[in-house]
Parts: structure tokens; C-alpha cells; sequence
């Protein structure tokens, strides 16, 4: 519809903040989450994580998942390269800003991300496909912007 304006009902864009999340470091051979409380959305502006990989022959995909309260997986952000064996602590950095990807040897992976506004009690997961038992990912944060739901957030 020409000349329409739609809102993104329930949220309030204007009344949004950034916020700074350090997700939890999960054990061996996990992936790590984090779930979206019920009194915002929140939209992710950057994500950092570094992978080490055991020994165990695999190709490990590196991506940042956002997944329903069912358990579906709507988007993955990642990068189109995977992860050998031994692979000692590669960090990856997602960003808004960027548009593709790109690695270069003993330098971080960068990972476009899509800035998609995540309603409460989706999950932001770093997830590892093929990961092993002693793949550890570590250093896991999260710049977000969040946007408040509810009755917090009037619509216009």
C-alpha cells in the first residue's frame, strides 16, 4: 500500500535501549543460548564467540541462530566455512554493518548479520553443527538493542 504506515505492533520503537549481554560459557561440546524474557523484544547488533575444536574428525559450522518457542529455526547467521579438527580458539564477530562474509588466516571470522527484531521468549543461540565432545566455545557476548513489550509499549 502506497503512502501506509505500519507499526510493529506491540512494540514502541522509540523507547528502545542498547544493552550488553554476557552469555554463560557452556560446558564441552554444548552450544550456548540466550532466551528472550517475556517484558521485550530485542534486536542483535553484534555477537562475538571463539570456537577451539578437539581432535575428533568433523566440519564444524559456526552460526548465530534465531529459533522460536517451538524450536524452529527461523535464521542462521553464518559465515560459508567450516572448522577442522584442532582448531585453536577462532573468533567470530557478527555485525549489522557488514554485508558479507570474510576470514583471512590468525584473523577473526566476520559474519554479516541480519537485524531482525526478536519478539519475547524467542532464543539467540551459537550454535555448532557437528560440534564434538571437546569443542568448548567461549568468550560469548551479545550487543542488542531491546524494545519494550507489554504495557510498557504503546502503540501509536
Amino acid at each position: 500500500m502506497t503512502g501506509a504506515t505500519y507499526q510493529a505492533s506491540p512494540y514502541r520503537y522509540g523507547e528502545a535501549w542498547v544493552d550488553y549481554i554476557d552469555v554463560t560459557t557452556p560446558a564441552a561440546g554444548a552450544a550456548a543460548s540466550y532466551a528472550i524474557p517475556g517484558e521485550y523484544g530485542v534486536r542483535v547488533l553484534a555477537a562475538r564467540a571463539a570456537l577451539a575444536t578437539d581432535a575428533n574428525a568433523a566440519n564444524r559450522l559456526v552460526s548465530l541462530d534465531f529459533i522460536t518457542p517451538n524450536g524452529v529455526t527461523r535464521v542462521r547467521n553464518c559465515a560459508a566455512v567450516v572448522w577442522t579438527a584442532n582448531t585453536s580458539a577462532q573468533t567470530f564477530v557478527w555485525n549489522q554493518a557488514w554485508a558479507v562474509s570474510e576470514w583471512a588466516a590468525n584473523t577473526p571470522v566476520l559474519v554479516p548479520l541480519l537485524g531482525l527484531l526478536l519478539p519475547p521468549t524467542w532464543v539467540v543461540k551459537f550454535a555448532v553443527d557437528n560440534i564434538q565432545s571437546g569443542d568448548t566455545l567461549t568468550a560469548l557476548s551479545l550487543v542488542v538493542e531491546k524494545v519494550p513489550t507489554g504495557a510498557r509499549a504503546e502503540t501509536r
